[in-house]
């Protein structure tokens, strides 16, 4: 026996609730919600990962585009970090020990910017005190004060070389040309020809007393550059001392505020010395400044083992950071450095690093499109290579330009400490799984997003909540409840299923606002459905064009679709067409036929 046919009607092949618990209300009387609810197991996962702070547990999203995963999964990761701590400020100063590797600092959130600002009054303090100190009347007093002992000194040698002289009838005198030494004979010095006209004996009386002189001469020269490596000595001690006099107080004062950093004592005391040791660049500023020297002839000092670079600031952050990199290149990842060209030639140095996306959320939480990254392969491998080894390096990529580069600062590695997120769909994720043995080591958790829902009176009032929170955030015009019921009806459709929910916050989104731009164009005060049907169509309208090209070859009869009665082999079917997020069904003839085959005799 047959089963008895049942005839479907319209209303039997879509879903229309009624929802009688919501009558007479619009969008304003009722309490917003967010999509989460419907998203349990994907934040479940999202928990998980987030709470798992082991290497590798870092997270894959996936979910079909338009679901509204970014913006949930950015809006929960900021909610949950804003319970974390904030990570120090990092800071990169000047290596004394080898320039071309900065030394880096890690401080309190907050005081890097501090830190510079002490430092830029510490190098204009000595600018200014330096060569004012070093001219003034008491370090004068004090210098004239050497050079006396000094001149002093010379004088008591020159003296008693003198007298020894003397005693063997000798007249010594200082020239442009140095110590020279006259015989005497009879009390008065001879010239060289006087000299040839004395007899042997005298000659040779006159020769072996210079010949003992000149041993007299040779210690007192030798006493001389003893005294006057003495002198220098003690006038470099003199200007040392005062210099470490004056740099003494404020170098204090910072190490004090500083003091429990052990990386910034270190720099403070390299910086100590470095003054000390280069005092002279402060004059050679100073004559700068005044327009006493020539620029380009004299090396003027930059002062940058002085300068600070305030790499990552987090003052202004309330918890651990949370970054979305929306243009993933290998340098808005790693950081880079900022070059500046001279001669066809570019340079460098620390000050001029610039932080990628790692510094930002180190301590936090790094935000990506997976699709987006994947198009930088060079970016891609350095994320991977960062995580895995939880380190930042710095560098280069191999580009053309590199043979150019004087010379490229090699900073210190960056300690990483930090969850990825990665976002895209499901495809994405197959393909890294099975292609990149990397990717499965380094996201080990995926949190799946729903794409429907279950239709039940917990996800329609999920569904209606998020429908008022949308109109009464972004809306001008509340929906009332015939809006709210045609809005679950095209959800529903979206879902193709009379059980299901298609919940993409985009497709609702898109609706609700045309809706709204059409309830105003008519000057209502309220969305009503016919207002949202008007939005569907008008939508579908700008998407059909191809669907009425097909239906009027239909009627123009360049295509044969019959309609009534019946013929062998003949049946109507209907292909489902999809362009972009328009899906349409077009009328289709299909047709069988049937072949004879003879057997062989």
């Amino acid at each position: 026996m047959k089963p008895a046919l049942k005839e479907l009607k319209p209303k039997d092949l879509r879903y229309y609730p009624e929802l009688a618990k919501y009558k007479g209300k619009t969008t304003k009387d009722i309490k917003p919600v967010s999509l989460f609810s419907f998203q349990k197991r994907g934040f479940e996962a999202l928990d998980f990962g987030m709470d798992v702070r082991k290497k590798g547990f870092n997270i894959y999203v996936a979910g079909d585009p338009g679901s509204g995963k970014t913006s949930n999964v950015k809006k929960y990761i900021e909610d949950v970090a804003k319970h974390l701590p904030v990570p120090d400020d990092l800071l990169y100063v000047y290596n004394f020990e080898d320039y071309d590797s900065p030394n880096m600092l890690f401080m309190k959130a907050g005081s890097g910017e501090k830190f510079i600002k002490d430092m830029d009054e510490l190098l204009d303090g000595f600018i200014e005190q330096i060569p004012r100190q070093m001219e003034s009347e008491n370090f004068e007093s004090l210098r004239a004060e050497v050079a006396q002992t000094y001149r002093d000194r010379m004088q008591k040698s020159y003296n008693e070389l003198e007298a020894e002289a003397a005693k063997l009838d000798f007249a010594l005198s200082s020239t442009e040309n140095g110590l020279v030494l006259n015989p005497i004979v009879d009390g008065k010095p001879i010239n060289k020809e006087e000299y040839e006209s004395l007899d042997e004996s005298n000659k040779e009386k006159i020769r072996k007393n210079e010949s003992a002189l000149q041993e007299k001469l040779i210690a007192y020269f030798h006493q001389d550059r003893k005294n006057e490596k003495e002198y220098k000595e003690k006038m470099s001690d003199l200007q040392r001392t005062t210099v470490k006099k004056i740099i003494s107080e404020p170098l204090n004062d910072l190490a004090k505020k500083y003091g429990k950093n052990e990386g910034v004592r270190e720099y403070l005391d390299s910086i100590a010395e470095f003054t000390i040791n280069n005092f002279s660049d402060f004059f050679t500023y100073r004559d700068f400044l005044e327009g006493k020297v020539d620029p380009m002839k004299t090396l003027i000092p930059d002062f940058k083992e002085y300068k600070v670079n305030l790499l990552i600031n987090n003052k202004d952050l309330k918890g651990a950071p949370v970054i979305y990199e929306t243009n993933p290149t290998f340098q808005n990842i790693i950081g880079y450095f900022e070059y500046e060209e001279n001669h066809n030639s570019l340079f460098t140095d620390f000050t001029r690093l610039k932080p990628g996306a790692l510094h930002r959320a180190n301590g936090g939480f790094l935000i990506i499109q997976a699709d987006d990254i994947l198009k930088n392969y060079y970016a891609w491998t350095a994320l991977k290579r960062a995580v895995r080894n939880r380190l930042i390096k710095i560098e280069d990529m191999d580009a053309d330009f590199k043979y150019r580069v004087i010379s490229a600062p090699n900073p210190e590695a960056v300690p990483l400490e930090i969850k990825v997120v990665l976002i895209g769909d499901e495809e994405i994720y197959h393909l890294l799984y099975e292609r990149d043995p990397e990717f499965r080591r380094i996201f080990k958790v995926k949190a799946d997003f729903e794409s429907v829902v279950d239709v039940n009176a917990s996800t329609t009032d999920t569904l209606i909540g998020f429908i008022s929170r949308i109109v009464n955030d972004d809306c001008e015009l509340p929906f009332d409840l015939s809006a709210i019921r045609r809005l679950l009806f095209y959800s529903s459709r979206r879902a193709e299923d009379q059980t299901k929910y298609r919940v993409h916050a985009s497709d609702i989104v898109e609706i609700i606002v045309e809706a709204v731009y059409w309830a105003q164009h008519k000057n209502k005060k309220v969305v009503s459905e016919d207002m949202v049907i008007t939005a569907i169509e008008s939508r579908e309208k700008r998407y059909d064009r191809f669907r009425e090209h097909y239906f009027e070859s239909i009627k123009k009869g360049t295509i044969l679709i019959d309609v009534k009665g019946a013929k062998v082999g003949q049946i109507n079917g209907l292909a489902v067409y999809q362009i972009g997020d328009f899906s349409f069904g077009i009328p289709s003839r299909i047709t069988a036929k049937a072949l004879q085959v003879r057997e062989r005799s």
